[in-house]
Formats: structure tokens, C-alpha cells, sequence
């Protein structure tokens, strides 16, 4: 079943985030994913949004988004191009039926 992973960007630098920014894009279509929203602007109608993106992928399920955020590709070769870049908070989500 689908399921979609939300990051969250609050950006402490602008520059830099370009290498980051092509790895991650190919190792999540490898992993079955693609982007829904890729770095919007949040228009807040309710509460507050402390972050500056809003980024959302669509997975073809939970399982495929843990064994892209689980890769060795991803935790040891793209996560660490970031480091210093933003602040993220991710979230996966199980679609509905």
C-alpha cells in the first residue's frame, strides 16, 4: 500500500545542498519513490511551521521507504552531504486504501 515520507527543512545554509540534493533524488526513485511536493513554500493556515521547506515523496510502501532510509547508500554516502546544512525532521505514513 502507498505510503509517503514529509521532510521538514528549517535551512541554516543555502549553499552546499546540491550534491546532497542529486544523490538523494536517485537513490529514492531506486528505492520505488518520487516526489510529491519537492521544497515547497507552506502556506500555514492553522498553528505553526518553524521550517522553511516542505518536501513530500510518495513510496509504493512503509517497507520501501525503510529500506531507502536504512541503505547503506543513503546512511553512509548521501545523509553526510547535508551534515550542517538544515535542520529535517521526517516522518513516514501509510497512505489510505
Amino acid at each position: 500500500m502507498v505510503a509517503y515520507m514529509a521532510v521538514l527543512t528549517k535551512v541554516i545554509s543555502t549553499e552546499g545542498w546540491e550534491p546532497y540534493q542529486a544523490r538523494v533524488a536517485d537513490c529514492i526513485a531506486r528505492h520505488g519513490g518520487e516526489y510529491v511536493v519537492r521544497r515547497g513554500q507552506a502556506r500555514v493556515l492553522e498553528g505553526d511551521f518553524a521550517h522553511d521547506r516542505f518536501t513530500l515523496f510518495r513510496f509504493p510502501s512503509l517497507e520501501a521507504i525503510d529500506r531507502f532510509w536504512r541503505s547503506t547508500e543513503y546512511q553512509n554516502e548521501i545523509k553526510p552531504l547535508r551534515d550542517g546544512l538544515g535542520v529535517l525532521d521526517v516522518w513516514a505514513v501509510q497512505g489510505a486504501e
